[in-house]
């Protein structure tokens, strides 16, 4: 084990119910090369190696996280499943409640791992300059501007509806299986924008095939610190991070799933960690199991308070 990361007596007891097969499997409801799914491989080896067992990073796509966090919710306690998902998981649970799992009914929220800002990016060859020529050809042909997410009940499908409101437009809603399924029709120019977290558009943008018109946040993101957040382009009210967690299935122990909690968050704490996740583009923001529950709490709140702007058109 690496320094600093010592698996205490208490754990160690603890270790064989929470991976009691020896494998830790850890379901991301997400494609590979997202942000949930690279900070899932980043502290897989680590959970692996604090509670001496093989930790695996599954991808369980489709419906909006919704297949993934069924599998976890649905697991034995002799073969148990834990989850890394995202905002998703609150925005089904409000939009949709009787189709879709709850956050906090239907699980045991473990720990809060990061946050992940939205831009607002085009294609490299898009006529769209900057923010205002965009603005200014969706108020003329907007209904023949077309914009991709995930689905509805993502972080990304609900930032551009705040933006539509804000700013008065309507803009054609094309839907995808996944993030990068989205985001490879955008590269394809078969879609005229989108929001993407900058964890994953970093890369393309790096490269020059993508252009970020703006970033969805409250201050400027020191990874791209010449990209000026809408509320600086005076759009307000558009700002929907994405955050990233881990949840266990209900039928853990409030023993275990304390322990569990508190392996987490020592292993995020770990400088080298830290700066990893930095390096992605994401921030750090590991919680209490108690404060989790809060902050889902409070996620639930804003959604239904976002919910009037997500007209039945809309989500159509």
């Amino acid at each position: 084990m690496l320094p600093g990361l010592v698996l205490g007596e208490s754990l160690g007891k603890a270790a064989d119910s929470i991976c009691p097969q020896k494998i830790f499997h850890l379901v991301v409801p997400f494609s590979p090369g997202t942000g949930p799914d690279s900070l899932a491989r980043l502290i897989a080896p680590r959970i692996g190696q604090e509670l001496h067992c093989v930790a695996l990073v599954e991808n369980r796509t489709g419906a909006s996280g919704e297949i993934g966090a069924r599998l976890v919710k649905n697991s034995d306690a002799n073969n148990p499943y834990y989850l890394l998902t995202a905002n998703p998981i609150v925005i089904n649970s409000v939009l949709t409640p009787e189709q879709s799992v709850h956050p906090i009914n239907d699980f045991y929220p473990l720990t809060q791992i990061a946050t992940d800002d939205l831009v607002l990016v085009v294609p490299k060859n898009s006529s769209f300059a900057n923010l205002d020529d965009f603005l200014i050809a969706a108020h003329s042909r907007g209904d023949f501007l077309t914009f991709a997410s995930p689905g509805s009940g993502t972080p990304q499908f609900i930032e551009m509806a705040l933006l539509e409101s804000m700013s008065n437009i309507h803009l054609l809603h094309i839907p995808y299986k996944d993030t990068h399924s989205a985001l490879f029709g955008l590269l394809g120019n078969q879609i005229d924008i989108m929001f993407i977290s900058l964890s994953t558009a970093r890369p393309h943008l790096l490269d020059g095939r993508l252009r970020a018109l703006a970033i969805a946040a409250k201050k400027r993101n020191p990874l791209i610190p010449n990209l000026k957040t809408l509320g600086e382009l005076k759009i307000q009210g558009v700002d929907y991070p994405i955050w990233n967690g881990i949840f266990s299935s209900k039928n853990i122990s409030a023993e275990n799933g304390e322990r569990l909690e508190e392996l987490l968050r020592k292993i995020l704490s770990d400088p080298m960690i830290k700066a990893k996740i930095e390096s992605l583009g994401l921030k750090p923001a590991p919680q209490t199991d108690e404060n989790f529950r809060v902050f889902l709490e409070k996620q639930i709140e804003l959604i239904k308070k976002y919910k009037p702007v997500l007209s039945t058109s809309f989500l159509g």
